[in-house]
């Protein structure tokens, strides 16, 4: 949305939609400003009867919400569409910008290409091998190199700022006046030199213009011991470099390790430290218990030490002859307990009760100090109660049955509708049948169209026929007369058949178009009678209001 804010609803708008889809749309729309967090509520009905006055401030806010929006993502939606708007268009800046974009590229490519080396001649091959052999002379193999490579004044300038340097040295006298002609003397000497040098040369083209591996391979080769010393003594150092570093890297990472290690030890060693404190506390405790218990233990064994020692006596005692007195005695020591404990529990309970009724007692002497005028008001007071207990009590089913009395009323008055609750349904009712006509209408031009082709189908499949038939039979026919006169007889009733179908046509046309005229007639008579319903329906109204307003003048006059 404009807002940018996604809302998963279908929203199709229908012009002649049915009450259900009205609703759902409605509540569609509800659900999504819910979502979109509108701070103003609003209910489905009051979107599907366009309750205007809380639409108008929801419109606003979606406006104020949009706007705010664009602000917002203007700027990113203005690069966004040149950038689509680039990729299938272009300016006519742009345009000139690419074509002398093109044409400078192709003239650099074209100025590398034309100033690259380009070998032009090469020397012969006895003249290579001669020179192959002596190899000490390097200045006229650089002047060689550059002839074939058609820079052969280059060296001649070289050569002759060389000797000019060495005829020259610094601090030596300036030049004198016949300076020039030994300048010609050298320039002339150093072309005669590159003219000897061409004679053994010859002009080359195509891929002849490149330059050998050998002839590379015998210039690296006069340094190639240097080369392959220089390059040991690099791998050499590289390895010692890489070595060292290596070594380096091994001990800050060993002293890392270390340090996380010992970090992690005195981590672990106050965590165990705690944990023997708190042990060590607990060991205590529970041997303090264990003492304890232990004194407990030890009385308890001294104790039935003695009586097991005390019983053991008493059995020793007992013989065959008193064995039956004892037997007694037990019974009578065990009686004398159990009616020990009930003298104690029977003690108890009689101090309850003692404490119980003493309690008793001194409120009821209490009671007894009152006076007698206040007892007397006491009494007035419980009898005040009874009475008004009573009155509430007559009060409260007397409003029970007005309660419901009132609750029926309410419901009869709510199963009567009211007039907006009328004109909804009225609304309602006259969107069901304009829902329903339409639908016929549609429904019925569909019925009349599908008639329409299918007799028109009829009739072309009979022209048809008549035409194959006609077709077919005609050769055969035309052989003979009488083949011809069946033929033109056969024509005729064809003709006639047809000309009956057309007559049949026209007459159902003409009824058709009587029945439309009398439906014509019939809907313009419904329509008279449509008005002066409404017009009836219109005096009813203004007939109902004038009767409201005299029955509320009435009211007022007898209220005065």
């Amino acid at each position: 949305m404009s807002s940018q804010v996604r809302v998963d609803f279908q929203l199709l708008f229908q012009e002649h939609a049915r009450i259900g889809e009205k609703v759902q749309l409605s509540e569609n729309i509800e659900q999504a400003l819910i979502q979109m967090k509108c701070p103003f509520p609003i209910q489905s009905q009051q979107i599907l009867y366009l309750d205007c006055i809380k639409l108008f401030p929801i419109v606003q806010w979606l406006v104020k919400k949009v706007i705010e929006t664009r602000t917002e993502t203007g700027d990113q939606i203005r690069a966004f569409s040149e950038f689509e708007f680039g990729k299938e268009y272009e300016l006519p800046s742009e345009t000139s910008y690419m074509q002398t974009k093109k044409i400078g590229l192709d003239y650099l490519k074209s100025t590398f290409s034309r100033y690259n080396a380009s070998r032009q001649y090469r020397v012969s091959s006895k003249r290579q091998s001669k020179v192959r052999k002596d190899r000490s002379e390097e200045e006229e193999r650089v002047m060689r190199t550059l002839l074939e490579y058609g820079h052969g004044h280059l060296y001649t300038m070289a050569l002759l700022s060389k000797r000019e340097k060495e005829e020259n040295p610094i601090g030596a006298s300036l030049p004198t006046a016949n300076e020039p002609s030994q300048e010609q003397e050298k320039a002339a000497q150093a072309k005669r030199q590159q003219d000897t040098m061409m004679k053994g040369m010859a002009a080359i083209k195509g891929e002849a213009a490149r330059v050998e591996g050998s002839v590379v391979s015998e210039y690296v080769g006069l340094a190639s011991a240097e080369i392959i010393k220089q390059g040991e003594e690099y791998t050499k150092a590289k390895e010692e470099v890489s070595q060292i570093t290596s070594e380096t890297e091994k001990k800050v990472y060993g002293e890392q390790q270390h340090q996380k290690f010992l970090a992690k030890i005195s981590a672990q060693i106050e965590q165990q430290t705690t944990v023997l404190a708190e042990s060590k506390a607990k060991h205590d405790q529970l041997l303090k218990q264990v003492e304890v218990y232990q004194k407990q233990y030890e009385q308890c064994t001294t104790e039935s030490t003695s009586l097991q020692q005390k019983i053991a006596d008493l059995l020793k005692q007992e013989t065959p002859e008193n064995a039956s007195i004892l037997a007694e005695l037990r019974a009578l020591v065990a009686l004398r307990e159990s009616l020990k404990s009930q003298l104690n529990e029977f003690k108890g309970n009689c101090k309850d009760q003692k404490a119980f009724w003493d309690s008793e007692v001194a409120k009821l002497a209490e009671l007894n100090k009152v006076p007698d005028e206040v007892r007397g008001r006491e009494a007035l007071i419980n009898q005040t109660y009874e009475k008004d207990k009573a009155k509430l009590q007559r009060i409260n089913d007397v409003l029970k049955q007005k309660t419901r009395a009132i609750a029926l009323t309410k419901r009869k008055i709510d199963e009567i509708p009211s007039k907006r609750e009328l004109q909804q349904y009225a609304r309602q009712f006259v969107e069901v049948y304009e829902q329903m006509a339409l639908k016929y209408t549609e429904t019925k031009q569909y019925f009349t169209n599908y008639n329409t082709l299918r007799d028109t189908k009829s009739f072309l499949e009979k022209e048809d026929q008549i035409l194959k038939s006609i077709r077919d039979n005609y050769p055969n026919v035309m052989k003979t007369k009488a083949g011809k006169q069946k033929f033109l007889e056969s024509l005729d009733t064809i003709l006639a058949s047809v000309e009956q179908n057309l007559e049949k046509a026209k007459q159902k046309l003409e009824e058709e178009k009587k029945k439309r005229d009398e439906m014509d007639t019939k809907y313009q008579s419904l329509i008279e009678k449509e008005r002066s319903y409404y017009k009836a329906a219109k005096d009813f109204q203004e007939e109902c209001k004038k009767t409201e307003q005299l029955t509320q003048k009435l009211e007022e006059i007898q209220q005065s």
